[in-house]
């Protein structure tokens, strides 16, 4: 028995140092490489979550800039209108160049007639001037004296 019981130490030793081996491996091997994934996947789930978050933001920002724009188009729009409506304004109140030209003209042989009427009675005051004169002259008045 005793060969048979070495060869049962033997193999309680050969267990005893593949155990140990394989305990070792794990220490200096595979716990390093498993922290090392395991940040990895920390690191990953935590972008991911960061790119989830971003998403978030940009939508709620991507609305809020669009309801500004949407805005602003609309208070243009109602620029636009309102200038329209002040053209057309201006467009209807404009007198075309001709109505104009005979308007000018229509003035200006009214000033022409008015211009004659004021010469013809300067002339009428002038003779009545000169009648007033002869008429004290021949009642022997003296002109001078009573202006």
């Amino acid at each position: 028995m005793i060969i048979k019981d070495l060869h049962i130490l033997i193999l309680i030793g050969i267990i005893i140092v593949v155990a140990g081996g394989a305990v070792w491996g794990t220490i200096k091997f595979a716990i390093p490489n498993l922290k090392e994934g395991l940040a990895k996947t920390v690191s990953k789930v935590e972008f991911d979550k960061e790119i989830k978050r971003m998403d978030e933001q940009f939508v709620s920002h991507q609305g809020s800039c669009q309801s500004m724009l949407i805005g602003r188009i609309d208070e243009v729009r109602t620029d636009l209108k309102g200038m329209d409506k002040l053209r057309e304004r201006a467009r209807l109140e404009t007198v075309s160049r001709g109505d104009f030209e005979d308007y000018k003209n229509a003035i200006k042989s009214e000033v022409t007639l008015l211009a004659k009427k004021m010469d013809k009675g300067q002339e009428l005051l002038t003779r009545l001037d000169e009648r007033v004169l002869l008429l004290l002259k021949a009642n022997n008045i003296s002109a001078a004296a009573k202006i």
